[in-house]
């Protein structure tokens, strides 16, 4: 699964800083401007088997029989438009207009944040449209599938609520999912060095063997000292 190396984990949690003094835009290069655009030409296969399909294609009457479906073509994904930076010490910000197959644009995030409030890099306020800060990052595709895709537990509902999305009362309630991006604020913190506190030196103890990956990322976060927004999160 791809992660961020150390250097990538300290200047995200410092709010795209370096710390180096010069953080502020009027320090940068006027010729360089912080923006990337992602779009991914694929070919996909999806086959799905023990389908129920007529016995006799394109007959209706015909009893029902069951076959392996599969289809494949080559297609293009969605594009991102992603911008991310600092506007002035310390205020950083992310906006990622982002559109599926169809061109179909949406913002997929736009936020600020304050970042080392009152001088402690444990006091960084986030506020408007952002991922949670999950264990996983469900941004980090595992297929790309339209099955399997995502992480199904960050979209489970329970019944009552499925029911009322369902029902379409109320348009403006998609359901809550944590893989989604939120409105909302976040008070996050994390640690100065990145590289005392990095995976590799945390005690093993009981970690060993065959360990699943979400296991690997979940000793991760807890090494490097990093909580979770997203307990202190507030929906608006």
């Amino acid at each position: 699964m791809r992660q961020l190396n150390n250097f990538g984990q300290v200047f995200r949690d410092n709010g795209y800083q370096l710390d180096n003094g010069k953080d502020s835009p009027i320090w940068q290069n006027p010729t360089y401007w912080p923006i990337t655009f992602r779009i991914t030409p694929q070919w996909h296969r999806d086959s799905s088997s023990n389908q129920k399909v007529d016995s006799v294609p394109g007959d209706p009457t015909s009893p029902p029989t069951e076959k392996t479906l599969t289809s494949h073509a080559f297609d293009l994904s969605g594009v991102d438009i992603w911008t991310a930076g600092t506007l002035y010490k310390n205020i950083s910000f992310s906006v990622l207009p982002s559109s599926d197959s169809t061109g179909s644009f949406h913002f997929e995030n736009a936020w600020v944040r304050f970042d080392n409030l009152l001088g402690s890099r444990w006091a960084n306020l986030k506020f408007g449209k952002f991922e949670l800060d999950n264990m996983i990052s469900e941004k980090r595709f595992l297929f790309l599938s339209a099955n399997g895709g995502v992480y199904q537990l960050y979209h489970f509902l329970p019944v009552r609520e499925a029911a009322f999305v369902s029902s379409g009362v109320n348009p403006l309630n998609p359901g809550f999912g944590l893989g989604d991006n939120q409105f909302g604020v976040e008070l996050a913190g994390h640690s100065s060095n990145g590289h005392d506190t990095r995976p590799g030196h945390c005690p093993r103890q009981q970690l060993i063997g065959q360990r699943p990956s979400m296991i690997d990322q979940a000793r991760e976060v807890f090494c490097q000292a990093r909580f979770p927004a997203s307990l202190i999160y507030a929906l608006l």
